[in-house]
């Protein structure tokens, strides 16, 4: 089953390359899941990437999942530099290793949803999968890309991610829309969305985050602005 995997992260690897597009990463764990990263377009500061994964079931099926998701570095690094010590647990290892690590500043709402993002094949038969992960790509190329392009723009992104969550195109956490606010240098619109927070405008369906720990996040990352 391995070979198969590294097979079709072969094929999947061409597909997008001969597409125009380009593959930014690839991640090893064990020997049950491959997954390859494939950059869909970019702005001056943000990008919009795709990541694929292949799973190895232990009753011999196959998962394949595809997630969408945006990458804005210097709002990640603002986010993962500022946290604060985790309100979920001990000080163990694995948080501490986590804590070292970047995450996507948001992912698409409406895109990546659980009937069709998670496909399962058994037994797993080549040309199915193939057939699979290149109508994914074609998806991806047709319809993703051309709504989503325009949200690489640091202005566009920002203003996104201040809609209401019945409103949004995007799944952030609420720390992750205020490291966007001030990433992008804009003062008022920071203030206004720490303030909808405090009074509960905001967040709900979000991911949330304790109230406490929520504040001392926005204050950590309120000393970034520019005065």
């Amino acid at each position: 089953m391995l070979s198969l995997v590294k097979e079709l992260m072969a094929f999947l690897a061409a597909t997008v390359e001969q597409r125009g597009l380009a593959v930014t990463g690839t991640v090893v764990e064990g020997r049950t899941t491959r997954r390859l990263i494939v950059e869909l377009c970019r702005g001056s500061e943000i990008s919009l990437e795709a990541e694929f994964g292949f799973h190895i079931q232990r009753s011999g099926e196959l998962v394949v999942t595809w997630t969408t998701r945006f990458r804005w570095p210097k709002a990640e690094e603002m986010l993962r530099d500022l946290r604060p010590p985790s309100p979920y647990g001990p000080d163990v290892p694995e948080i501490r290793k986590a804590q070292t690590q970047l995450y996507p500043i948001a992912s698409l709402c409406g895109v990546n949803d659980h009937k069709s993002d998670h496909v399962r094949f058994y037994p797993p038969e080549p040309d199915a999968v193939r057939r699979h992960v290149a109508s994914v790509v074609n998806t991806l190329l047709q319809k993703v890309v051309p709504d989503f392009h325009p949200y690489c723009d640091v202005d566009v992104f920002s203003k996104a991610a201040m809609k209401p969550m019945a409103e949004s195109r995007l799944e952030m956490a609420e720390t992750a829309v205020a490291a966007s606010l001030v990433a992008a240098g804009k003062r008022r619109e920071f203030e206004s969305w720490r303030e909808a927070c405090r009074n509960g405008f905001v967040g709900g369906g979000r991911l949330r985050l304790a109230v406490d720990y929520r504040e001392r996040y926005m204050l950590a990352v309120e000393s970034r602005l520019p005065d």
